[in-house]
């Protein structure tokens, strides 16, 4: 399967966040070709070994082992998640066992997520599409904070729409839980107030948040510096305005006290049915930013593979690190044109199976490279790009996978796998400066549907864009923020820690 670069512009339906979802066998598995590919050879797994000293350059494994889990469960165990209860109940219970400070990270349209069910889940060019829309945002930001002739609060223009992760907080006194989209690339943390009727709010899941059955709520912002409005406005259209409040958060065990956010009164349609945003950018009004004398400015988190919904997390301060040791640490950079809420890393190089590519570090290093949970595929300069590509095509050519068709034009590298009970495909692995080497989740290099399956990375449409390291390569990685210490650490051992 020697290909050209051009020849192959194939692809194949993923889901909306990158996330594989793999429909019923085309054929009966009595009638299946019952094909192993080859292992890399000793002298291929000498050579990693010895030019890396990490994880294993190849993956071997069964196909079904990579087809999305359709059922809320961590490790073996199948619980259909059918309510609400059942989500927040399988949270505590799985929570309690792992520390009073953990928060579940779920997939916002999966089945563990308390908001997702019945649903319509965005197809591949949806997914991509606001893809496309959240790199152009992340790529237009030029500052964090700025006052208009009304005095209003105007935060950057990000596009989260479908950012595709969410938590669950508690806010006010008696708390109430509320389900927020989990976004590293934005500082306000909004949620739709009452009274708000529609159109003017959208329909959410859970009771729209009551400033009135709040003993601690009090209006305006917490601090005298700021004003009392605010406007969120997002890339792709959907936009957040209304005024500030200030009230008691609860993470878990862990009580905030006037904790500064937007009380939404005009919020457009796009955030799904979650009661707003949580934002952990590192900008000022950000939650990381807002607790940094209780937690030190460090936060952890694991974000959950389709094959294991139930075990992505979020923590916060000590427990973060502990959480997710070992950790290989490299700099958290200074952000370039006051883009202060992205998170920006220095990579280096890439390496495919036991190939390392020998890109210069000039490509990602010009303009930077943003680590994103908003982002489902990375996105890569293009010479990069074709590099990893190319790699990744001659590897998986060895075991004559036949192609298949794309599903959208973003991604180009697909695989037909209906024949086939085990797969062999190349690890990959980020260099990152300070020698820091991390492998990827065998979950983080392929995109899957049906019995088909696709390298999940793309090429950035313009030199001058970052490179961005999105949510699906990020997947059952530990990845841990430590602001004040300037630092960002990624861990593998999975969620289940």
């Amino acid at each position: 399967m020697n290909q050209t670069a051009d020849s192959h512009t194939y692809l194949k339906e993923v889901t909306n966040t990158g996330q594989p979802q793999i429909g019923p066998a085309s054929r009966n598995e009595a009638n299946k070709t019952n094909r192993v590919s080859s292992k890399p050879s000793h002298k291929e797994e000498a050579h990693a070994y010895g030019a890396r000293g990490v994880d294993k350059p190849y993956h071997e494994v069964p196909v079904k082992s990579l087809e999305p889990n359709p059922n809320c469960t961590q490790s073996t165990t199948s619980i259909p998640l059918s309510s609400y209860n059942s989500a927040y109940l399988l949270h505590k219970e799985n929570c309690s066992t792992l520390g009073s400070k953990k928060l579940q990270v779920t997939y916002r349209y999966g089945p563990c997520s308390p908001i997702g069910h019945g649903r319509k889940v965005p197809n591949s060019t949806e997914v991509f599409s606001q893809d496309k829309i959240r790199a152009d945002s992340i790529n237009r930001k030029t500052s964090n904070l700025y006052h208009n002739q009304d005095s209003k609060l105007m935060v950057p223009v990000d596009s989260t729409g479908f950012s595709m992760y969410v938590v669950t907080v508690g806010f006010g006194t008696p708390k109430r839980d509320y389900t927020l989209i989990f976004d590293t690339g934005s500082d306000t943390t909004w949620m739709q107030c009452q009274p708000c009727p529609e159109p003017n709010c959208y329909k959410q899941d859970e009771q729209m948040f009551d400033p009135s059955q709040s003993t601690s709520y009090h209006n305006g912002s917490c601090k005298s510096s700021h004003s009392n409005a605010y406007d969120q406005v997002y890339r792709d259209g959907t936009h957040s305005k209304g005024f500030l409040g200030c009230d008691t958060l609860t993470l878990d065990s862990d009580v905030i006290t006037n904790f500064e956010f937007g009380c939404g009164q005009e919020n457009s349609k796009g955030f799904g049915a979650a009661a707003g945003m949580l934002g952990l950018g590192r900008g000022e009004l950000s939650l990381i930013s807002q607790t940094a004398s209780k937690f030190g400015q460090s936060f952890s988190y694991c974000l959950p593979t389709p094959q294991n919904p139930n075990s992505g997390y979020l923590l916060f301060g000590k427990h973060a690190k502990s959480s997710s040791f070992p950790l290989k640490f490299t700099p958290l950079l200074q952000n370039p044109a006051d883009n202060l809420s992205l998170y920006f890393v220095e990579l280096v190089d890439i390496t495919v199976g036991t190939k390392r590519l020998n890109v210069s570090p000039l490509l990602f290093s010009s303009p930077g490279t943003v680590v994103d949970s908003g982002t489902a595929i990375t996105q890569l300069p293009q010479p990069v790009y074709l590099a990893l590509r190319s790699a990744f095509r001659e590897s998986m050519s060895k075991h004559k996978y036949p192609l298949a068709p794309p599903p959208v034009k973003m991604l180009d590298t697909c695989y037909d796998l209906s024949q086939y009970q085990k797969v062999t495909y190349p690890n990959i692995f980020f260099h990152f400066g300070g020698g820091t080497d991390v492998s990827l989740d065998q979950s983080g290099i392929m995109s899957i549907h049906k019995s088909s399956f696709c390298l999940a990375f793309a090429a950035k449409e313009k030199t001058s864009d970052y490179t961005i390291i999105g949510s699906t390569q990020q997947q059952a990685l530990n990845v841990f923020y430590d602001l004040k210490g300037g630092k960002i650490g990624f861990g593998t051992k999975g969620c289940h820690n």
